[in-house]
C-alpha cells in the first residue's frame, strides 16, 4: 500500500460539503475537484507516462440455475461454499470472459435474468491468454473473434484458458449495473478500475488519453475524471 489519497479524516469536510452542493452542473464540479484535490502525474518505473487504456463491458450468456444438458460449466461462489452452484452456463468462452471483466447477466433458461458480481478470487495474478494463443499461432481482429474460436475448439481452448492461473468467484448482485470492487454500482465512463494496492477506492483519477483510429472513434482525444471504484 502507497500512502496515495492520505487517511479518512483527510476526506471528511470534502465529502461533507459535496452532500450539501445543490447545482450539479460542470462548472461547480470542477470548482469543487479543483478546490480540494491537486493533480499529480503518473508515471510508471521508466518515467514513461504513456500506458495503455482499455474498457469495460457486462457480458450476457445463456444460463440455468440447475446443471443439465450443455448447462454443464459451473459459475462458483466463494468458497467454503465452492461446492455450491449459483448457475452454469452454456458457453466456457463466455465465461471466461466474464471472469475477465468481474461481473455479467446470466439469461436463465428457466426465465428472467441472473445478475453476477464479483466476489473474491482465488489469489493469483491475472495473466490472460494472448502468450498461449500466440503460442499456437493465433491472432485475432477482435474479442469476438477470439470467443468465437475458443468455443469452436473446445479441447485447445480448455488448455488455452488453464494457461491464465487466477479465477473468480461470483455473487448474485441487485440491480442492472455491474458493481464494482468497492461495492459500488459501476457508471458508464466514469467508473475506473485500479491496482487497489497503489490507489485508494474513491480516488478522483484524470485521464488523458486518444481513443482508437476506428470507424466509430476515428482516434479523437478522450479527456474526463473517473472515480477509482474497481479493481483491475
Amino acid at each position: 500500500a502507497t500512502e496515495i489519497g492520505g487517511s479518512a479524516i483527510d476526506w471528511q469536510v470534502p465529502c461533507m460539503e459535496a452532500n450539501y452542493i445543490e447545482n450539479h452542473d460542470d462548472r461547480t464540479a470542477k470548482n469543487f475537484f479543483e478546490k480540494w484535490f491537486r493533480p499529480y502525474k503518473v508515471f510508471d518505473d521508466e518515467w514513461n507516462q504513456h500506458g495503455l487504456l482499455t474498457g469495460y463491458f457486462q457480458i450476457e450468456l445463456e444460463g440455468s440455475k440447475q446443471r443439465h444438458g450443455k448447462f454443464k460449466h459451473p459459475i462458483y461462489r466463494k468458497p467454503p461454499n465452492l461446492d455450491t452452484l449459483k448457475g452454469s452456463s452454456s458457453n466456457k468462452a463466455r465465461l471466461y470472459s466474464m471472469h475477465i471483466q468481474g461481473s455479467g447477466i446470466l439469461k436463465l433458461k428457466e426465465g428472467g435474468h441472473l445478475n453476477l458480481g464479483f466476489e473474491d478470487h482465488n489469489g493469483y495474478r491475472f495473466r490472460g491468454i494472448s502468450q498461449a494463443l500466440r503460442e499456437r499461432g493465433l491472432k485475432f481482429e477482435s474479442a469476438d473473434r477470439m470467443m468465437e474460436w475458443l468455443h469452436a475448439h473446445p479441447l485447445e481452448a480448455k488448455e488455452v484458458m488453464e494457461s491464465d492461473p487466477s479465477y473468480v468467484f461470483f455473487k448474485p448482485v441487485e440491480g442492472t449495473n455491474a458493481v464494482g470492487g468497492h461495492g459500488a454500482p459501476l457508471n458508464p465512463e466514469r467508473s475506473l478500475a485500479i491496482d487497489y494496492g497503489l490507489y485508494p477506492y474513491g480516488t478522483p483519477i484524470w485521464v488523458s488519453t486518444t481513443l482508437p483510429d476506428n470507424s466509430i472513434f476515428q482516434g479523437r482525444d478522450y479527456k474526463r475524471l473517473f472515480i477509482a471504484q474497481d479493481t483491475g
